[in-house]
């Protein structure tokens, strides 16, 4: 699956973030976590989370549901459903796709939201 170049910058923007904190200057670990490296709270994501999207005017929504949206957007787009599968850690295929029909039409309606 390719990423574009906005998600790449982010990506090696967090990466540096955290080379930068470690004593060595390595890479270790996590790339999203607390400037120290260590574990970001679940709980903290979560509220983090539920404020942006309520700050978007978006539904609430939870961490899981970022996951159907995921599925959902690879296999709109066209990548095989072995690959969305095997992204998610899914154990079969025929998880990856009833969770993508299920957050079909959540999806859809946040994505107008977000393009309003």
């Amino acid at each position: 699956m390719s990423l574009s170049p906005r998600v790449m910058a982010a990506i090696h923007h967090q990466a540096a973030i955290q080379m930068a904190a470690h004593p060595d200057g390595r890479l270790e670990g996590l790339v999203f976590a607390n400037p120290d490296g260590s574990l970001l709270r679940p709980q903290w994501v979560l509220n983090q989370l539920r404020k942006r999207t309520a700050e978007l005017g978006l539904p609430r929504i939870g961490l899981h549901d970022l996951r159907h949206t995921a599925a959902s957007i690879m296999i709109a787009a066209g990548i095989p459903l072995a690959i969305v599968s095997k992204t998610l850690r899914h154990s079969t295929l025929a998880t990856s796709h009833s969770e993508s029909a299920s957050s079909s039409s959540r999806s859809s309606s946040s994505l107008v939201a977000m393009n309003e």
